[in-house]
């Protein structure tokens, strides 16, 4: 028997006491072609594809469809050998993420952004078949999923944009270091 994706998140999480998945979590695959899914309590119920030409106005209706709990996101990385690639581009990539991460920070959503190998390895698309989550001729639906997934799965997510708009590993509540007094402002400080 194949174990569904269900009794693998159960099997995978158990050994944490009171983890419990996002009550509604949308997950972006952003590009030219953004992909998408979205996950209630652990599970996926719709996944699908929207362009960004219309300037982030199909990422919002997304966001007021599914009034998320958490947001997902692949994150964006300019790698040295594809800089020539890239001259003159618009890097629509990172004008979704720009919105997603506008979108959440004004509605205090708890955002999360993973690398874009996170889970190609692990949710692949024979893994997605077998779920019954694989969606053909949507590549980008699929790459949704998969983040999606992988996320649930691993506790994915190398960052989380808090609603007050600090990004850390930290979790919400987390104030950080206090500001440094005027007497030390300047001064290198000794470890105590």
């Amino acid at each position: 028997m194949k174990t569904t994706f269900r009794d693998l998140l159960t099997k995978q999480r158990s050994g944490i006491p009171n983890w419990k998945p996002p009550e509604r979590l949308l997950v972006f695959d952003p590009g030219e072609t953004i992909g998408w899914s979205f996950f209630q309590d652990g599970y996926p119920k719709l996944a699908g594809q929207i362009s960004w030409k219309d300037n982030g106005l199909a990422v919002e209706k997304l966001f007021d469809r599914f009034d998320p709990t958490e947001v997902l996101h692949e994150e964006f990385k300019l790698y040295p050998w594809a800089r020539k690639e890239q001259t003159w581009s618009e890097f629509p990539t990172v004008q979704i993420i720009g919105v997603i991460r506008f979108l959440c920070r004004k509605r205090e959503i708890l955002c999360h952004s993973q690398g874009a190998n996170d889970g190609k390895a692990f949710v692949t698309d024979a893994k997605l078949r077998q779920w019954q989550f694989y969606q053909s001729d949507k590549k980008h639906a699929n790459d949704a999923l998969r983040h999606g997934c992988h996320f649930l799965l691993f506790g994915g997510g190398t960052k989380r944009a808090l609603p007050n708009g600090g990004s850390t590993a930290m979790p919400p509540d987390f104030r950080g270091p206090k500001r440094p007094s005027a007497s030390t402002r300047g001064k290198k400080l000794r470890p105590s």
